[in-house]
């Protein structure tokens, strides 16, 4: 479904309430129809505040379209952002989209997701990227394409001497592929910050992925997704963060791993004096294997800044979790994502973030929850005057949690910031949400899907 924000958004606020400036556009630009192809071109051409634009393709775009869409979008210049998730493209659109990612200078951020295409398409699309001079910070997500089409990936990491951030997504990659990856972030001297999400990776593979981040001392952040890899492949890239002293944040995101597996992550948080921010993903673990993340957490000093985002956890390791966050005295900031968690699990996070005294600032991503739990983050929303700053995922909460969050965040005394992520404006409950909030005159930044309404 094609939506502007603009349009579906403001016939829902009532004038106390309106769309400052539309700063990010989504497009879906396979169900653009040719009478609608005019107004999606004035609004990317006219609308100067626009900074971000996400265009998804695929096979089903037309190429007129196509053409007209990528031309609007090189031709603002206020435009630094450009998401592109193609699947399934073919060559007259490849290259449309190709000539605009060459030809616009003022992109400085640019996010590619790459399904199913084949060598000689990846190829059109990575090449403008290599030699852009302003692309600063790319975000790579490959699924179901070759060995040609990753060296090509590869090659644009390792020769463009502009990009300091890179998030690569890598799943199920050949040892030799992941051999000239680690090689290209290795000596890639002006990097900075590095993501990598790694899963079904084979020993040999992780390991030299683990050599790079071992020896690249310029890097200072890594973020890692860790998912379904053997002890030995987490153990090296464990040991690859611990020794290398110049990285002071890391995050981790762990998914389908043994108890011996994340022990080695665990040491990783007792010994590292370095990090004072932590960000873990939790999901699908056993509460043995919680239980030892939690108690490194806990008796390491250094850490006051901690992010959890917790999926299907049972109540056990919840409670453990929530020993951490109740009893860890230096903690000031806590950012918690509680996505298909029951209402005692979620009770027991509550609960903990109330007893803590120290916590100052807390924001909440809210996915996946029965109404009974939304009310218990309703409840600790409307009384606890710590929590100032919220996000919330609504499309998949009932209508009922959504109503008893709505009416928290407009008697919150102290609610300054809300984030909502929607994607349905036909839910009766975020219309009923949307309206409830307008009344809280405290508030001061309201967001939906980066886009700020505006509060008179």
């Amino acid at each position: 479904m094609v939506f502007c924000i603009s349009e579906n958004l403001s016939r829902k606020l009532q004038p106390k309430h309106q769309i400052t400036a539309i700063t990010v556009l989504y497009i879906e630009a396979s169900q653009i129809k040719d009478n609608e192809v005019e107004k999606w071109v004035n609004q990317i051409r006219k609308k100067s505040a626009i900074h971000t634009i996400s265009l998804t393709a695929d096979n089903n775009l037309d190429e007129n379209v196509a053409a007209k869409i990528t031309d609007a979008i090189h031709s603002n210049s206020n435009i630094r952002t450009v998401i592109l998730a193609v699947r399934n493209l073919g060559d007259k659109t490849t290259e449309q989209l190709a000539y605009m990612i060459r030809d616009k200078y003022d992109i400085h951020t640019l996010n590619l997701i790459v399904d199913n295409l084949d060598d000689k398409t990846v190829g059109k699309l990575v090449d403008p990227v290599r030699w852009h001079s302003k692309i600063k910070n790319i975000s790579l997500t490959t699924r179901n394409i070759g060995e040609n089409a990753t060296a090509k990936i590869v090659d644009l990491i390792r020769w463009n001497t502009n990009i300091d951030a890179i998030n690569l997504a890598v799943d199920n990659l050949g040892e030799k592929t992941v051999a000239n990856l680690a090689d290209a972030i290795r000596w890639k001297s002006n990097i900075k910050n590095i993501s990598l999400n790694l899963k079904n990776l084979g020993e040999s593979a992780t390991v030299k992925l683990a050599d790079a981040i071992r020896w690249n001392t310029d890097i200072h952040a890594i973020d890692l997704g860790i998912d379904n890899l053997t002890e030995n492949a987490v153990a090296k890239l464990v040991d690859a963060v611990r020794w290398n002293s110049n990285i002071h944040n890391f995050s981790f995101n762990l998914s389908n791993l043994g108890d011996s597996a994340t022990n080695k992550v665990a040491d990783l948080l007792k010994w590292n004096f370095k990090a004072d921010t932590i960000k873990l993903g939790i999901d699908n673990l056993g509460e043995k294997a919680v239980a030892k993340l939690g108690d490194f957490i806990r008796w390491n000093s250094k850490i006051i800044n901690i992010s959890l985002a917790l999926r299907n956890l049972g109540d056990s390791a919840v409670a453990k979790l929530a020993d951490v966050i109740r009893w860890k005295s230096e903690t000031n900031r806590i950012y918690l994502g509680i996505d298909n968690l029951g209402e005692k699990a979620v009770a027991k996070l509550i609960d903990a973030i109330r007893g803590n005294s120290n916590i100052k600032n807390v924001s909440f991503s809210i996915r996946n929850v029965g109404d009974s739990a939304a009310a218990k983050i309703a409840d600790i929303l409307r009384w606890d005057s710590k929590i100032n700053t919220i996000n919330l995922d609504v499309d998949s909460l009932g209508e009922n949690g959504m109503a008893k969050l709505g009416d928290a965040i407009r008697y919150s005394s102290n609610m300054h910031t809300v984030n909502l992520a929607v994607e349905n404006f036909g839910n009766k409950g975020v219309a009923k949400l949307v309206d409830t909030i307008r009344y809280n005159s405290n508030l001061k930044t309201f967001n939906i899907n980066g886009n700020q309404v505006k509060i008179n």
